[in-house]
């Protein structure tokens, strides 16, 4: 069965359940099934019924009307099939020029014959892009080589943390059935964002401007600290290069989260030792305390500070050798700083950063990070 599905944005005052505007609910379901006019349609979805038409296509798919709004249980079911209904279209309509569902998105106001498309990220976008608009996506991806596909996976996840989702609670829903989707295609597990085949560099993210961010209301213990998920507002992964890095194969997700009860990362912590922090604008730079406060290295907190980093403790995620005479190295680490939960051997993520590998010292083994 052909139809065109339309993506579109709610708006800043979007539909609530005291006020549904033009959405399917348990109320008035029966009568959505019986048909409704044509004009009692928003602009927005007017317009790509026109499209529709023109297109010769009988059906059309729009979230807010096939999807029964304030409905948990139709929502969760729903959610999981989102990537197959986008994937499965004939054409989808970005109807990306629409504040909301009433502003329509034909109506153009272009006084040249020709746009000129300015992107900082210039080919690398368009790649990317290709990427998803390959028919054979996510497939594709197996013949892409690692690196590629590792590039594109953080390009596709920066670039949806920067959505606005109408319910922040959202943000884990609205792109799992294209994660797993990608997951199956590579032959890996991967959890809340967090490929198991990219498992360090996709834990190594941080925000863009440095600020702090929130973390979502999502039910206690569901989404874990160590996900970008957990939290609002855009991320950006470390800028790594790739093969510079020896990762620690120790570092791994737990085997039955459902038995356990929760996600968490099983690996060994380490305590700070000889250093202080001191803040530099929105990070915070390690200090050697003994050779006149050198930085010795830098971390970015995600929401909560600290003066005190010898209450922190640390997950070494990868090590990087530098080389210099005799033979002897300088490693540097690329940390997740974590703090301990109120259960014994149980930590969680406060923030990222990097540290020479002097100034860590093991202190537990086999601990969760939750």
């Amino acid at each position: 069965m052909e139809y065109v599905a339309l993506s579109h944005c709610w708006g800043k005052h979007p539909p609530t359940e005291d006020s549904p505007q033009f959405c399917t609910t348990d109320d008035n379901i029966q009568l959505r099934l019986k048909g409704f006019s044509f004009s009692k349609l928003p602009k927005t979805f007017q317009e790509a019924v026109r499209v529709t038409r023109e297109l010769d296509i009988q059906y059309l798919w729009i979230d807010s009307l096939c999807i029964i709004q304030w409905n948990q249980e139709d929502w969760e079911h729903e959610a999981k099939l989102m990537e197959g209904v986008f994937a499965s279209a004939y054409c989808t309509i970005a109807a990306t020029s629409a504040d909301d569902s009433e502003a329509g998105f034909l109506q153009r106001n272009v006084s040249n014959e020709c746009v000129l498309v300015q992107d900082a990220s210039g080919r690398r976008s368009f790649r990317k892009t290709y990427f998803m608009l390959d028919p054979n996506f996510p497939d594709r991806l197996l013949k892409s080589g690692e690196q590629r596909t590792m590039e594109f996976i953080h390009f596709l996840f920066e670039n949806y943390s920067e959505r606005d989702l109408t319910k922040e609670t959202d943000r884990c829903v609205a792109i799992s059935g294209l994660e797993a989707s990608i997951a199956r295609a590579r032959g890996c597990r991967s959890r809340y964002g967090i490929f198991r085949e990219y498992l360090h560099r996709n834990l190594l993210w941080q925000r863009p401007d440095g600020k702090k961010t929130q973390r979502i209301g999502y039910e206690p213990g569901s989404v874990p600290s160590w996900s970008w998920m957990a939290y609002g507002g855009g991320i950006q992964f470390m800028d790594i290069l790739f093969g510079d890095v020896d990762w620690n194969n120790e570092l791994r997700f737990n085997k039955k989260p459902k038995m356990e009860g929760r996600h968490a990362l099983v690996t060994d912590i380490g305590a700070f030792r000889n250093c202080s922090l001191e803040q530099r604008d929105t990070s915070y730079a390690i200090l050697d305390l003994d050779s006149n406060k050198a930085e010795r290295g830098w971390i970015q907190y995600d929401i909560e500070t600290s003066e005190d980093l010898h209450a922190e403790r640390c997950v070494v995620v990868g090590r990087k050798y530098h080389w210099v005479e005799r033979g002897l190295s300088n490693t540097k680490y690329y940390i997740l700083v974590v703090r301990p939960t109120s259960v014994d051997a149980e930590y969680r993520r406060v923030g990222v950063g990097w540290i020479q590998s002097d100034y860590v010292v093991r202190e537990r083994l086999n601990v969760r990070v939750v």
